[in-house]
């Protein structure tokens, strides 16, 4: 159960997208190529009262338009003019961020399992959308010793290919 406690975040000017878990943890584009990511409270999702600290500053290679944040809070997505950005944000030594281009996206969010992201285009400009999944490893199902691997690393390192789907139809 949550407190009945409102807090406030005062920023000096206007965020151009906000993301935000039920955690805690928040996702702030600052500008078109930074996003600041916070923690307010302990982490927990219990209790939202204490300060809130900062935990990532990532710099984005493409100018974005908007994020979306994976439910557990481990994976952010950028859109883009040239597609979508995704980010590990638990990436122990491994690679943390990952490009994909499919052209315009202006709109991105995550399933609320996290395993899936749709992005779309803006319908003035083309009709397009993008559905990007990931599923466990094929390899921990031939080999039992293996630990599955963690959706945040599998956004990272599973994806080939992806291609867009365009409505002829509309």
């Amino acid at each position: 159960a949550f407190n009945n406690v409102c807090r406030a975040f005062r920023l000096r000017r206007k965020p151009l997208a906000v993301g935000i878990t039920d955690v805690g943890k928040y996702a702030i584009l600052t500008s078109s190529h930074q996003i600041d990511v916070y923690q307010c409270g302990d982490g927990s999702g219990e209790s939202l009262s204490g300060s809130n600290r900062i935990l990532h500053t990532i710099l984005l290679e493409n100018e974005t338009k908007s994020l979306g944040f994976s439910p557990d809070g481990s994976v952010l997505a950028t859109s883009s003019d040239v597609g979508i950005e995704i980010i590990n944000l638990t990436a122990n030594g491994r690679s943390n961020k990952r490009q994909i281009h499919c052209g315009p996206i202006e709109n991105i969010s995550f399933s609320g399992d996290g395993k899936s992201i749709l992005g779309s285009a803006p319908a003035r400009k083309s009709r397009v959308s993008i559905f990007l999944t990931v599923a466990s490893s094929f390899d921990s199902a031939l080999d039992d010793d293996s630990p599955p691997q963690a959706t945040e690393d599998l956004w990272i390192s599973q994806l080939l290919f992806p291609e867009p789907h365009t409505d002829q139809n509309s």
